[in-house]
Protein backbone atom coordinates (compact mmCIF):
# COMPACT_ATOMS: atom_id res chain seq x y z
CA UNK A 1 0.00 0.00 0.00
CA UNK A 2 1.23 3.35 -1.09
CA UNK A 3 2.44 5.63 1.96
CA UNK A 4 0.86 8.48 0.12
CA UNK A 5 -2.84 6.99 0.36
CA UNK A 6 -2.41 7.04 4.11
CA UNK A 7 -3.55 10.83 3.96
CA UNK A 8 -6.46 10.09 1.41
CA UNK A 9 -10.14 9.78 2.58
CA UNK A 10 -11.03 6.34 1.86
CA UNK A 11 -14.69 4.39 1.65
CA UNK A 12 -16.01 1.07 0.61
CA UNK A 13 -17.48 0.20 -2.33
CA UNK A 14 -19.40 -3.07 -2.47
CA UNK A 15 -18.91 -3.26 -6.05
CA UNK A 16 -15.34 -2.15 -8.36
CA UNK A 17 -15.34 -2.58 -11.97
CA UNK A 18 -11.80 -3.93 -12.79
CA UNK A 19 -12.08 -3.77 -16.49
CA UNK A 20 -13.30 -0.29 -16.88
CA UNK A 21 -10.84 1.83 -15.40
CA UNK A 22 -12.26 5.01 -16.30
CA UNK A 23 -15.36 4.63 -14.25
CA UNK A 24 -15.10 5.43 -11.04
CA UNK A 25 -18.13 3.61 -8.41
CA UNK A 26 -19.32 6.15 -5.97
CA UNK A 27 -22.74 5.91 -4.28
CA UNK A 28 -24.85 8.15 -2.69
CA UNK A 29 -23.90 7.61 0.45
CA UNK A 30 -20.37 8.38 0.01
CA UNK A 31 -20.99 11.67 -2.04
CA UNK A 32 -23.13 13.03 0.91
CA UNK A 33 -20.45 11.91 3.45
CA UNK A 34 -17.60 13.40 1.18
CA UNK A 35 -19.16 16.74 0.41
CA UNK A 36 -21.53 17.14 3.62
CA UNK A 37 -19.53 15.74 6.75
CA UNK A 38 -15.49 15.29 5.50
CA UNK A 39 -16.50 18.84 3.16
CA UNK A 40 -13.78 18.25 1.06
CA UNK A 41 -12.13 20.68 -1.06
CA UNK A 42 -12.29 20.50 -5.22
CA UNK A 43 -9.88 18.16 -6.48
CA UNK A 44 -9.53 16.51 -3.72
CA UNK A 45 -7.78 13.14 -4.08
CA UNK A 46 -9.89 10.17 -2.84
CA UNK A 47 -10.42 6.34 -2.65
CA UNK A 48 -12.75 3.71 -3.00
CA UNK A 49 -12.04 -0.08 -2.12
CA UNK A 50 -14.13 -3.19 -2.66
CA UNK A 51 -12.72 -5.01 0.39
CA UNK A 52 -10.76 -7.77 -2.12
CA UNK A 53 -7.99 -5.99 -2.56
CA UNK A 54 -9.13 -3.51 -5.38
CA UNK A 55 -8.91 0.17 -5.29
CA UNK A 56 -9.28 3.17 -7.49
CA UNK A 57 -8.38 6.80 -6.64
CA UNK A 58 -9.49 9.94 -8.28
CA UNK A 59 -9.58 13.66 -7.78
CA UNK A 60 -13.30 14.90 -7.03
CA UNK A 61 -14.73 17.97 -7.37
CA UNK A 62 -18.26 19.25 -6.42
CA UNK A 63 -20.09 21.42 -9.03
CA UNK A 64 -23.32 22.60 -7.68
CA UNK A 65 -25.56 19.14 -7.44
CA UNK A 66 -22.97 17.49 -10.41
CA UNK A 67 -19.45 15.66 -9.08
CA UNK A 68 -16.65 14.67 -11.50
CA UNK A 69 -14.05 12.59 -11.05
CA UNK A 70 -10.21 13.10 -12.90
CA UNK A 71 -7.01 11.36 -12.49
CA UNK A 72 -8.92 8.06 -12.01
CA UNK A 73 -6.16 4.99 -11.17
CA UNK A 74 -6.76 1.63 -10.75
CA UNK A 75 -4.72 -0.78 -8.05
CA UNK A 76 -4.68 -4.08 -7.01
CA UNK A 77 -3.29 -4.85 -3.47
CA UNK A 78 -1.59 -8.11 -2.28
CA UNK A 79 -2.30 -9.53 1.47
CA UNK A 80 0.33 -10.44 3.93
CA UNK A 81 1.42 -13.46 3.54
CA UNK A 82 0.54 -14.88 7.21
CA UNK A 83 -2.60 -13.22 8.59
CA UNK A 84 -4.51 -14.58 11.87
CA UNK A 85 -7.99 -15.42 12.79
CA UNK A 86 -10.89 -15.01 15.43
CA UNK A 87 -12.81 -17.67 16.79
CA UNK A 88 -15.32 -15.52 18.48
CA UNK A 89 -17.80 -17.42 21.02
CA UNK A 90 -21.63 -15.57 20.16
CA UNK A 91 -22.36 -13.09 22.16
CA UNK A 92 -24.83 -10.35 22.27
CA UNK A 93 -25.27 -8.21 19.26
CA UNK A 94 -24.13 -5.04 20.66
CA UNK A 95 -21.30 -6.53 21.52
CA UNK A 96 -20.40 -8.52 18.68
CA UNK A 97 -20.58 -5.73 16.53
CA UNK A 98 -17.55 -3.66 18.86
CA UNK A 99 -15.84 -6.89 18.39
CA UNK A 100 -16.22 -6.79 14.39
CA UNK A 101 -15.37 -3.20 14.24
CA UNK A 102 -12.29 -3.59 15.96
CA UNK A 103 -10.59 -7.08 14.97
CA UNK A 104 -11.22 -5.47 11.19
CA UNK A 105 -9.17 -2.39 12.52
CA UNK A 106 -6.37 -4.97 13.52
CA UNK A 107 -6.14 -6.64 10.18
CA UNK A 108 -8.38 -9.62 10.77
CA UNK A 109 -8.58 -12.12 7.80
CA UNK A 110 -10.87 -14.38 8.94
CA UNK A 111 -14.29 -13.91 11.74
CA UNK A 112 -15.70 -17.45 12.87
CA UNK A 113 -18.71 -16.92 15.25
CA UNK A 114 -18.94 -19.99 17.03
CA UNK A 115 -22.02 -21.43 19.52
CA UNK A 116 -20.34 -22.12 22.68
CA UNK A 117 -22.03 -24.55 25.47
CA UNK A 118 -22.33 -20.92 28.06
CA UNK A 119 -22.92 -18.48 25.11
CA UNK A 120 -25.25 -16.56 23.75
CA UNK A 121 -27.83 -18.66 21.12
CA UNK A 122 -28.80 -17.54 18.17
CA UNK A 123 -30.42 -19.35 15.03
CA UNK A 124 -28.34 -19.24 12.43
CA UNK A 125 -31.16 -17.26 10.23
CA UNK A 126 -30.76 -14.46 12.46
CA UNK A 127 -27.45 -13.93 12.30
CA UNK A 128 -27.03 -14.05 8.47
CA UNK A 129 -29.53 -11.20 8.54
CA UNK A 130 -27.22 -9.54 9.90
CA UNK A 131 -24.47 -9.75 7.55
CA UNK A 132 -25.66 -6.59 5.55
CA UNK A 133 -25.27 -4.66 8.55
CA UNK A 134 -22.13 -6.26 9.56
CA UNK A 135 -20.20 -6.16 5.66
CA UNK A 136 -21.13 -2.37 6.50
CA UNK A 137 -19.38 -2.21 9.88
CA UNK A 138 -16.65 -3.79 8.40
CA UNK A 139 -16.42 -1.42 5.68
CA UNK A 140 -16.53 1.64 7.99
CA UNK A 141 -13.83 -0.60 9.98
CA UNK A 142 -11.07 -0.91 6.85
CA UNK A 143 -11.96 2.86 5.82
CA UNK A 144 -10.65 3.87 9.37
CA UNK A 145 -7.42 1.27 9.27
CA UNK A 146 -6.57 1.92 5.53
CA UNK A 147 -7.37 -1.97 5.07
CA UNK A 148 -8.37 -2.53 1.72
CA UNK A 149 -9.34 -6.42 3.02
CA UNK A 150 -12.40 -7.09 4.63
CA UNK A 151 -12.60 -10.04 6.73
CA UNK A 152 -14.82 -13.19 6.02
CA UNK A 153 -17.56 -14.12 8.16
CA UNK A 154 -17.94 -18.19 9.14
CA UNK A 155 -20.60 -19.70 11.09
CA UNK A 156 -18.83 -22.89 12.52
CA UNK A 157 -18.40 -25.21 15.14
CA UNK A 158 -15.43 -25.41 17.21
CA UNK A 159 -14.97 -28.99 15.99
CA UNK A 160 -15.50 -27.94 12.75
CA UNK A 161 -12.89 -25.25 13.28
CA UNK A 162 -10.34 -27.41 14.69
CA UNK A 163 -10.70 -30.50 11.90
CA UNK A 164 -9.91 -28.18 9.19
CA UNK A 165 -6.92 -25.87 10.53
CA UNK A 166 -5.30 -27.94 13.42
CA UNK A 167 -3.35 -30.58 10.81
CA UNK A 168 -2.07 -27.96 8.30
CA UNK A 169 1.37 -26.95 9.03
CA UNK A 170 0.82 -23.28 8.63
CA UNK A 171 -1.73 -22.98 10.55
CA UNK A 172 -1.30 -22.24 14.73
CA UNK A 173 -4.33 -22.41 16.89
CA UNK A 174 -4.43 -20.88 20.52
CA UNK A 175 -6.85 -20.72 22.62
CA UNK A 176 -6.72 -17.50 25.73
CA UNK A 177 -7.21 -19.04 28.86
CA UNK A 178 -6.60 -17.13 32.22
CA UNK A 179 -6.13 -20.14 34.29
CA UNK A 180 -2.85 -20.89 31.78
CA UNK A 181 0.76 -19.85 32.41
CA UNK A 182 1.08 -16.34 30.79
CA UNK A 183 2.96 -16.07 27.08
CA UNK A 184 6.52 -15.24 27.59
CA UNK A 185 7.32 -12.53 24.44
CA UNK A 186 11.08 -13.83 24.50
CA UNK A 187 9.39 -17.24 22.93
CA UNK A 188 7.38 -15.20 20.43
CA UNK A 189 9.84 -16.32 17.09
CA UNK A 190 7.76 -20.07 17.60
CA UNK A 191 5.07 -18.32 15.93
CA UNK A 192 7.04 -16.91 13.02
CA UNK A 193 5.53 -17.77 9.37
CA UNK A 194 2.66 -18.71 10.91
CA UNK A 195 -1.12 -18.19 10.63
CA UNK A 196 -2.40 -17.72 14.18
CA UNK A 197 -6.06 -18.93 14.96
CA UNK A 198 -7.22 -17.42 18.38
CA UNK A 199 -10.53 -19.18 20.17
CA UNK A 200 -12.15 -16.67 22.22
CA UNK A 201 -14.39 -17.99 25.16
CA UNK A 202 -18.03 -16.44 26.13
CA UNK A 203 -19.07 -14.91 29.22
CA UNK A 204 -19.69 -18.20 31.30
CA UNK A 205 -15.69 -19.57 29.82
CA UNK A 206 -15.69 -22.69 28.35
CA UNK A 207 -17.12 -25.89 29.54
CA UNK A 208 -15.44 -28.92 30.60
CA UNK A 209 -16.46 -30.75 27.22
CA UNK A 210 -14.83 -28.06 25.01
CA UNK A 211 -11.80 -27.81 27.31
CA UNK A 212 -11.08 -31.43 26.24
CA UNK A 213 -11.79 -30.96 22.48
CA UNK A 214 -9.50 -28.32 22.69
CA UNK A 215 -7.05 -30.62 24.46
CA UNK A 216 -7.70 -33.46 21.69
CA UNK A 217 -6.46 -31.10 18.92
CA UNK A 218 -3.18 -30.41 20.88
CA UNK A 219 -4.96 -26.50 20.87
CA UNK A 220 -1.60 -23.95 22.53
CA UNK A 221 -3.52 -22.73 25.63
CA UNK A 222 -2.09 -19.15 26.42
CA UNK A 223 -2.58 -16.24 28.92
CA UNK A 224 -1.84 -12.56 28.38
CA UNK A 225 -2.54 -11.40 31.91
CA UNK A 226 -3.54 -12.05 35.48
CA UNK A 227 -7.52 -10.66 35.47
CA UNK A 228 -10.55 -12.14 33.45
CA UNK A 229 -11.59 -10.23 30.49
CA UNK A 230 -15.19 -9.72 28.78
CA UNK A 231 -15.44 -11.63 25.70
CA UNK A 232 -15.47 -8.65 23.63
CA UNK A 233 -12.32 -7.34 25.42
CA UNK A 234 -10.72 -10.11 25.35
CA UNK A 235 -11.04 -10.54 21.47
CA UNK A 236 -9.95 -6.81 20.69
CA UNK A 237 -6.65 -8.29 22.72
CA UNK A 238 -5.90 -11.36 21.32
CA UNK A 239 -6.43 -9.73 17.60
CA UNK A 240 -3.58 -7.33 18.85
CA UNK A 241 -1.46 -10.44 19.87
CA UNK A 242 -2.13 -12.35 16.88
CA UNK A 243 -1.23 -9.64 14.76
CA UNK A 244 2.24 -9.34 16.58
CA UNK A 245 2.54 -13.33 16.56
CA UNK A 246 1.94 -14.07 12.78
CA UNK A 247 4.07 -10.75 11.71
CA UNK A 248 7.25 -10.53 14.34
Amino acid sequence: MSSNNFDTPWFYEEKIDINNPTIFEFNKENIHHCKKVLRINKNSKILIFDGCGNTKTANISFNGKGVTFNNIKFSKHNKRKFNFSIVQSLCEVNKLELVIQKVTELGCEKLFLANSIYSKKFDLTFLEKKLPRWKKIMGSACAQSKNPFLPEIFFNSHNEICEKYQKNSEFKLICLDPYSPEIEFSNIRKYKEKNIIIFIGPEGGYSKEEIMLFEKYNLEKININKYILRTETASIVGAFLAQILCNN
